[in-house]
């Protein structure tokens, strides 16, 4: 079992989104397959998804593998168990990842916990608990405040707009973690005497988290 570790890290910001594309089939599972006609996507490249009729997907950012003609696998994304069938206004979208962020220092996730939902009843029968919905995931960021860095300068201006984007890490054995969410950049300076000055960051995701693992490992 090889252990990660955050150094050698590439973190990427989207930059553009291509056209979107329809899609007119998706087949659940541990791959998740993505039917699409005329796509034109290369194997490696990174999309994002927004789904109709099938909730759990939508917002998924995963690469293309085993791509046809009219469709393609969703690497990094396991749908198995999601509900509901595709429907009209479910469409694709080449994502550029430009922005290469250079500044980072802390990387803490938040959320993703079920809480716990008390059962009981006036009955004999002893009370218990199940896991409820799990809250949101939020990933916060600590970075140097250096205005110019190109990811801080994506997320600044996807914040503003109030929009989604993607974000990748890509550790140096090529293990990557793709997902899209809402940020949070003020660019507000801060930090203590004598150390250097930094900003916070914030990214509330949305959609599922897609792992693609690395050359040495599995998925």
């Amino acid at each position: 079992m090889d252990v990660q570790i955050w150094a050698d890290v590439s973190v990427a910001v989207q930059t553009d989104r291509g056209a979107a594309k329809a899609i007119t089939g998706v087949t659940k599972g541990a791959a998740t397959l993505i039917q699409c006609a005329g796509h034109g996507f290369e194997a490696g490249a990174a999309v994002f998804v927004r789904t109709r009729g099938i909730g759990a997907l939508d917002y998924a950012v995963g690469l293309v593998a085993d791509p046809s003609a009219d469709g393609f696998t969703l690497h990094g994304v396991d749908s198995t168990g999601f509900r509901g069938s595709i429907a009209e206004g479910s469409t694709v979208q080449l994502i550029t990842f430009g922005a290469e962020a250079e500044t980072l220092q802390e990387i803490t996730p938040s959320g993703g916990e079920a809480p716990d939902v008390a059962i009981n009843t006036i009955h004999p029968r002893p009370d218990h608990s199940v896991p409820g919905k799990p809250a949101p995931i939020v990933y916060s960021f600590g970075s140097l405040w250096v205005p110019t860095d190109p990811a801080l300068v994506a997320l600044k201006a996807a914040a503003r707009a109030r929009s989604t984007c993607a974000v990748r890490f890509t550790w140096a054995d090529g293990t990557t973690l793709l997902f899209a969410g809402m940020p949070s950049a003020s660019m507000a300076p801060g930090g203590a005497s004598g150390q250097p000055v930094t900003t916070p960051i914030k990214v509330n995701v949305r959609g599922p988290l897609a792992t693609v693992a690395g050359a040495d490992g599995e998925d």
